[in-house]
């Protein structure tokens, strides 16, 4: 659908603004760790994003990305995060960021999903991995995300499942746009989702779960995981991998779909909630999470003109496990994301060199790259390396345990150069077993023999250090 030229303008400003919300909170470090927390400690956590205000810096008053242990009412801040979703944060109306938030895990990573952008966090610091579009850019949805749980490769593997996010497209423009600085229109791009029968320009698609691949973020094509029943739309889902299936969310009852024979099957069991242990008539129901490790659900509901309730109830859906966390003046912000990892970290730890050379440069220069590896585990590990422009291309290293390696000239060792294929610049990628907390530390140097000629003579070099960088796509080193 074609736009005129000025609102076009307009929602790139719009957007920019968003995305320089986002990158001004991440910037700031992350509060200093003490050791890596173990696999058990991290799937016991319950990570969240709270409502909070757009005073700066980021990291006051209840901004960020949180541990909330939701029977103690405990928060622990893991680390500085700051969304602006909504124009009114220009005039520091408290409580607008935040909106449009959600949150999940994939592998052994924290993801936020929003509009206009997806960042990954690494579970144990907290350090920001990558950060790419939230929906594929050749699908012309501007404004909308699709946002639900992931089932990543652990899960995947012991659901049948194809991996990706399973979730319902929501139009999350209205909340960049709702503060009337701009003059733009408040719905977003007419789109037609798979699965749907119109094209829809706002609220949330409630008829159809969708597919959206999540392990190669330049190939992310939706698909319809699930078109469902009218008597079962639902604007929200989370994942259950003890009973394998998803729990969806409707106005005031919640439907278990079980995973069968690699698909989402129709509806088993529906739980209405307006009975107990709620015992609510006029209550609406907001969001919904299943805590996979601790077993317990989250619900955040409401009835009209009065604040919103927190419930924490059993596994079994049938009581109360503590008082409910009311949003009254005076109490803590309640969370509007929750996630916790239901699976394992990845079987294999990827990481990339991104520019490894053997070429001359300007002014006699002649570059070449330098490899150093380093395995931090007690255990032997074996590194396999291969070339971006020749994937087929692949060298083997083995590395003892706490042992390292330095490979000189490491293009040339792997089959570029002069001597080789002629190649001459390229980059590498780095596979190894995954170890939680001893992956393996990789840099390259590319450097050339000094300038000056009394130093050249002594073999002294200039150049600089390229530190591997997480995964293979969508990576970002410049941010904290």
């Amino acid at each position: 659908m074609n736009h005129a030229p000025n609102r076009r303008i307009v929602r790139r400003i719009v957007a920019a603004a968003a995305l320089a919300a986002a990158a001004v909170s991440l910037t700031f470090p992350r509060p200093a760790g003490a050791e890596q927390p173990s696999w058990a400690s991290i799937r016991h956590r319950t990570f969240v994003i709270r409502y909070h205000g757009t005073s700066f810096p980021a990291d006051s008053d209840t901004s960020g990305i949180w541990d909330f242990d939701p029977l103690t009412g405990a928060y622990q801040r893991l680390r500085p995060f700051h969304y602006n979703a909504t124009m009114y944060g220009i005039t520091d109306f408290w409580g607008a960021a935040g909106q449009g938030s959600y949150l999940a895990t994939m592998d052994d990573r924290v993801v936020f999903i929003a509009w206009p952008s997806i960042e990954e966090f690494d579970a144990a610091t907290m350090r920001v991995i990558r950060r790419y579009p939230v929906l594929e850019p050749s699908l012309e949805a501007y404004g909308w995300a699709i946002q639900g749980p992931i089932i990543d490769t652990s899960l995947a593997e012991k659901t049948g499942l194809p991996e990706g996010m399973y979730g319902f497209a929501r139009c999350l423009y209205p909340l960049v746009a709702s503060g009337g600085i701009f003059p733009v229109e408040k719905d977003c791009q007419p789109t037609l989702f798979p699965g749907a029968a119109d094209a829809i320009s706002s609220g949330t698609l409630a008829s159809v779960l969708l597919r959206q691949p999540m392990s190669t973020p330049e190939s992310r094509t939706l698909s319809a995981g699930r078109g469902l029943d009218p008597e079962h739309w639902a604007f929200g889902a989370t994942f259950d991998p003890n009973r394998v299936g998803f729990w969806l969310l409707g106005g005031t009852n919640l439907a278990f779909h079980p995973v069968t024979d690699g698909q989402v099957a129709a509806a088993t069991t529906t739980v209405d909630l307006t009975g107990p242990p709620l015992d609510n008539p006029d209550l609406w129901l907001d969001s919904i999470f299943y805590h996979p490790t601790r077993k317990f659900f989250l619900l955040e509901w409401e009835e009209s003109g009065k604040p919103q309730h927190l419930s924490v109830l059993s596994d079994s859906l049938d009581r109360k496990l503590t008082d409910d966390a009311i949003s009254e003046t005076g109490a803590p912000v309640l969370p509007l994301a929750f996630a916790a990892f239901a699976g394992d970290p990845p079987a294999e730890k990827e990481q990339t060199i991104p520019i490894v050379a053997h070429t001359s440069g300007k002014n006699g220069t002649f570059w070449t790259s330098d490899l150093y590896l380093y395995n931090p585990s007690s255990e032997a590990t074996t590194v396999s390396i291969r070339r971006v422009t020749r994937p087929d291309v692949t060298k083997t290293v083995e590395l003892p345990g706490h042992g390292s390696a330095a490979i000189p000239d490491v293009l040339v060792w792997a089959g570029g150069g002069p001597s080789g294929d002629g190649t001459k610049h390229d980059a590498l990628v780095l596979t190894t077993d995954y170890r939680w907390g001893e992956n393996l530390v990789a840099a390259a140097r590319v450097g050339t023999p000094a300038s000056d000629p009394l130093l050249r003579a002594a073999g002294g070099t200039m150049g600089q250090a390229v530190p591997a960088v997480p995964d293979t796509v969508g990576y970002s080193n410049h941010l904290a």
